[in-house]
């Protein structure tokens, strides 16, 4: 709660550093996948369920003050659901570089739940998104920033090892993986962006950062 309420702060202090700024006619702001809460399957940018926790809440206040905010100095504004970003400088605990470090030592990476599945987006990816946005200028509002696909648990892992030339895992199909990802409808017709390579397909420029 208490690192929610310092996020507000903060996000509110760069609202006022930016609001009388003349110069500054675009604000892009980055939003959670995790305002989605308790859903599955494609969310759309209308979807906006009731907070039922802390840092929920703290993203929907910021995005209120957002709205507000550009309003009153004349400032087109976008608030951009952000899903699993992954690349270089991602923390160390998460996924693909766990699972990366573990296998390239040989030692057991192990899929507790194979059917767990995630919309995972290369930062490079991501930010190539945001330039498109400060580049096209769509009209203000929400707009997601995922791949617009489910991945598993299972099948990173699986590229991971497919990556280091070592025996795949037996026994690990993933059927019927099920999670929420990002509807592209939105962002793909406002400004013609659209992902990369899927997260399967793993690179060495990728995985050598980590």
């Amino acid at each position: 709660q208490s690192m929610c309420m310092k996020n507000v702060q903060l996000g509110m202090n760069f609202l006022d550093c930016i609001s009388e700024l003349t110069n500054c006619r675009i604000v892009l702001m980055p939003g959670s996948c995790w305002e989605y809460e308790g859903y599955n399957g494609a969310c759309k940018e209308t979807r906006m369920p009731a907070p039922q926790k802390w840092f929920t809440w703290s993203k929907r206040t910021l995005l209120d003050a957002l709205r507000i905010a550009c309003s009153e100095f004349d400032k087109q504004w976008y608030w951009m659901r952000v899903f699993f970003v992954y690349g270089p400088g991602q923390r160390k605990g998460s996924l693909l570089p766990n699972a990366y470090e573990l296998l390239s030592r040989g030692e057991p990476f192990e899929v507790k739940n194979a059917q767990a599945a995630q919309d995972f987006i290369h930062i490079d990816d991501l930010c190539r998104l945001f330039i498109t946005m400060l580049d096209k200028q769509p009209p203000s509002g929400i707009y997601n920033a995922g791949s617009g696909k489910l991945s598993s648990v299972a099948s990173v892992a699986k590229a991971v090892k497919a990556h280091l030339e070592q025996k795949p895992f037996p026994n690990l199909h993933p059927d019927g993986i099920k999670g929420y990802y990002a509807s592209q409808d939105k962002v793909n017709s406002s400004t013609g962006w659209s992902p990369g390579l899927p997260i399967e397909q793993l690179t060495t420029s990728t995985l050598e950062h980590f």
